[in-house]
């Protein structure tokens, strides 16, 4: 998007100069859900590019200091730079100034943004209930990653012989969230579990600790409330369960009770709910008698 300014030439020299450009996106102070973010600002009339500078010193001074530039702008929106691989936890400084010939207007405002520093827990929610020999664990995703670590202990210190550590690769559905699992879980025992986000080599902060409590019983062919889960909630076209035995018949029907879908369940492997429209169902999973219902919402 232009931004109109008036271009100011130097007698005797020829060259014009142009005021600084206006920074649009992110907001000063912002905080971005990850480890890349486009930085973009209003565009100059009579620009032939932009200079930009991004540091973790306001200063711009620092022994991280990029400088770079870009050629005109010609397209439609706002011109706009796409950072990756920052660093997790962090705060950065931007800055951007207009070329106009071999001149070079001031500086605009600088502003700053902070990237994540953990990834944020979703499921099973801090301190619940399974009744399963398995459960599915998962958290909101981030941009930039390429993988997440997680672990799984009975003891929150994450150093028992029982230590289960795994990682799974980059979440590529913005759909879908990042999940891993917890196998073979002893009844009537607390665990505690976390997850860390992967940049290639590097690993953010841990997520803080949530726990999870197994039943007395955790018999797999067992389906209750407290077992079977589904999840995003609202979905938009990847539905995935935890916990669903193999065989189990799964139904969707709409709110008012007619059949939309119906079949077997494969384990715990998602459907494509892509060309369901949008609305209000009820799916339900059973198995040899037992069953029960659930809400979601199609976006």
């Amino acid at each position: 998007m232009k931004k109109y300014y008036f271009l100011f030439l130097t007698l005797g020299t020829g060259l014009a100069f142009a005021q600084a450009p206006t920074l649009n996106s992110p907001a000063d102070n912002a905080t971005i859900n990850g480890i890349s973010t486009p930085l973009n600002w209003f565009d100059v009339v009579g620009e032939s590019g932009y200079i930009y500078q991004i540091d973790v010193a306001n200063t711009f001074d620092s022994n991280r200091v990029i400088t770079l530039t870009i050629g005109a702008f010609s397209g439609s929106g706002y011109p706009t730079i796409y950072l990756s691989n920052l660093s997790f936890g962090t705060t950065y400084y931007w800055r951007v100034a207009t070329q106009n010939g071999t001149s070079q207007s001031a500086w605009s405002e600088t502003r700053s943004f902070i990237t994540i520093a953990r990834p944020t827990l979703n499921y099973p929610q801090n301190g619940y209930t399974i009744n399963a020999s398995s459960t599915a664990l998962n958290w909101n995703d981030v941009t930039g990653e390429t993988g997440y670590i997680y672990q799984y202990d009975i003891v929150d210190t994450f150093d028992s012989e029982g230590l289960v550590t795994r990682t799974i690769g980059e979440n590529t559905s913005a759909a879908i969230l990042p999940s891993g699992s917890a196998d073979d879980i002893t009844p009537e025992t607390t665990y505690y579990w976390r997850v860390a986000m992967m940049n290639n080599s590097n690993q953010s902060d841990w997520s803080p600790i949530w726990t999870f409590n197994s039943g007395d019983t955790v018999n797999t062919n067992t389906i209750t409330a407290n077992t079977f889960s589904i999840y995003p909630n609202p979905v938009k076209d990847i539905l995935n369960f935890s916990n669903v035995p193999n065989e189990a018949n799964i139904a969707i029907n709409s709110i008012e009770g007619k059949l939309i879908l119906s079949g077997k369940a494969n384990g715990n492997s998602p459907l494509n709910l892509d060309n369901l429209p949008t609305g209000l169902y009820l799916i339900t999973i059973e198995k040899e008698g037992q069953k029960t219902t659930q809400k979601f919402i199609k976006q």
